[in-house]
């Protein structure tokens, strides 16, 4: 919804992690571990670079999880992966800027659209 610029009534959600910061820090953090989680993944697709094959592990992983058919083209995939970081890392940036203590989590700076994820603790 953020990135298609859908906006949304602010009572839309029961516990809104884009909300006012004060609000986010009210969330219980059992409640951010889906959160917590797809930040983790959107950093673990750090080297996924559209264009070129997929990072092993990346591959590995897909793989093994029955993401991904084996043999299928990986090529496709990352151009997926890459665009789908690359939206979270702006959710993050869009975040950082709102003083949300979750888009701390992702540090934002990239040299280009597909540039490093870090990930902090």
């Amino acid at each position: 919804m953020v990135v298609a610029g859908i906006t949304e009534h602010d009572d839309t959600y029961k516990h809104d992690f884009m909300g006012s910061p004060g609000g986010v820090c009210r969330i219980p953090s059992k409640r951010l571990l889906h959160l917590k989680a797809f930040l983790m993944q959107v950093a673990s697709l750090k080297d996924v670079r559209a264009g070129t094959p997929l990072p092993r592990p990346v591959s590995r992983h897909l793989v093994s999880t029955e993401v991904l058919a084996d043999g299928y083209p990986r090529e496709a995939i990352a151009v997926l992966l890459s665009r789908y970081r690359d939206e979270w890392m702006d959710i993050a940036s869009n975040g950082n800027r709102k003083g949300l203590p979750w888009a701390r989590l992702l540090a934002a700076p990239r040299l280009h659209r597909q540039g490093v994820t870090h990930a902090s603790a």
